[in-house]
């Protein structure tokens, strides 16, 4: 994931993916953190709004949290 130092959106994708399918499983205790601290990364550290969810950030997290309810 931090091969080239950031988490871009396909990646950001990959990891809800994959969150979706393990999370009702016996998960290595570092998975969440690691979950958590890797999207912050990606919604904080970009280069278009950097510290701050912009709009575009707040509508794809809002829509990943949407389908997760809906699953």
């Amino acid at each position: 994931m931090y091969a080239d130092g950031i988490i871009d959106k396909e990646e950001a994708d990959f990891l809800f993916e994959l969150i979706d399918a393990v999370i009702r499983k016996a998960n290595d205790t570092s998975w969440k953190p690691f979950f958590v601290q890797s999207i912050s990364n990606f919604l904080l550290k970009d280069e278009v709004s950097l510290g701050k969810i912009d709009v575009d950030e707040a509508e794809w997290l809002g829509e990943k949290d949407w389908r997760r309810r809906q699953g």
